[in-house]
């Protein structure tokens, strides 16, 4: 599987976030896995039970 991230980093001194520019790719080798479809929650307390 191969992963490609955009980066953007927060200037410590002037709070500004800057983005690369680059992306970071990332691959992994080590052992193959299946899909499967996904089940999505709701994690937000403000919409939970009334």
């Amino acid at each position: 599987m191969t992963t490609t991230w955009k980066i953007t980093v927060k200037d410590p001194e002037s709070g500004a976030w800057i983005d690369t520019g680059t992306p970071l790719t990332t691959t992994e080798t080590t052992r193959t896995f299946d899909f499967v479809t996904p089940t999505t929650y709701l994690v937000n307390p403000a919409y939970g039970d009334s």
